[in-house]
């Protein structure tokens, strides 16, 4: 499921010239909830932050390359219905052609 994460957050940063959402912003947003320091004290969260979210960040521009759930699986296990290109099917692009 993580790389499904990244790509959805690649998608996101596609549109940061709209969204004002860079990778690095996103992994800003995220890394705390995805990595947890050993030691749960403020100074070695905040110690340990910074490379989390170099990490994440290079998970986000890289999500193509992170393993990717099958999609029977993720039919399965959830309520939606997993598109073979990834699209989806309830969005339509505005008057700029990006997808709202």
């Amino acid at each position: 499921l993580l790389g499904m994460l990244m790509l959805f957050m690649n998608e996101i940063a596609q549109y940061e010239a709209r969204n004002k959402m860079s990778a690095n912003t996103l992994a800003t947003c995220i890394a705390p909830s995805i990595g947890r320091s050993e030691d749960n004290s403020p100074l070695s969260m905040m110690k340990d932050l910074q490379p989390l979210i170099l990490s994440v960040t290079i998970m986000i521009e890289n999500a193509h390359l992170l393993p990717q759930p099958k999609p029977m699986d993720i039919s399965k296990h959830t309520h939606t219905k997993y598109k073979r290109n990834m699209q989806r099917t309830d969005v339509r692009p505005d008057e700029d052609g990006l997808r709202i």
